[in-house]
């Protein structure tokens, strides 16, 4: 379940992302423009956390 949601909520901040990135104002630059993109790459990362944070995680290891 976790892994679609991160899947999801990384697809959205890529959606996102690229919506923004196409209506980037000529003057801005620099800084500014990672501040623009920046709340589109922290969904996106979240939607990474998310998804690497799957069943994987908790698989149990047998201690010999």
């Amino acid at each position: 379940m976790r892994i679609g949601i991160g899947i999801g909520v990384f697809l959205v901040g890529l959606t996102w992302l690229l919506m923004r990135a196409g209506n980037i104002p000529l003057e801005m630059s620099g800084l500014g423009v990672i501040g623009y993109l920046s709340p589109a790459l922290l969904v996106i990362v979240l939607g990474l956390g998310i998804f690497a944070w799957g069943p994987g995680s908790e698989a149990e290891t047998s201690s010999d």
